[in-house]
């Protein structure tokens, strides 16, 4: 769900097959919760100025100060951490050989 709610903001609707409209909906996304764990009193103010509604300058506003937060980066960070931590249940695994079918699922 993590990497739908960055794709979201910042795949291009050509990538993403739709232009992502979670800011204007107002969706309880990684990405806002993150922002506000993360933003000064004054980027928060333009979350709640913006976020929900159905103005695209808004909605740059908003994503603006995600990149500002780094989000990206983070959300990779933490993809990377998660991947790990995958690897490492599946390597405990016996058999051994079931580790091959969970590697296979998680692709």
């Amino acid at each position: 769900q993590i990497q739908d709610d960055v794709l979201d903001a910042f795949a291009p609707p050509e990538v993403l097959g739709k232009i992502g409209t979670d800011i204007e909906d107002a969706k309880c996304s990684w990405l806002v919760c993150k922002a506000l764990e993360l933003a000064s009193p004054e980027q928060k103010e333009v979350l709640v100025a913006h976020y929900g509604k159905h103005d695209p300058e808004g909605v740059e506003k908003v994503k603006a100060l995600y990149r500002e937060l780094g989000l990206e980066s983070l959300y990779a960070d933490y993809e990377e951490e998660q991947k790990k931590a995958c690897d490492e249940l599946i390597a405990g695994i016996e058999p051994e050989s079931f580790q091959d079918l969970f590697k296979f699922l998680l692709g």
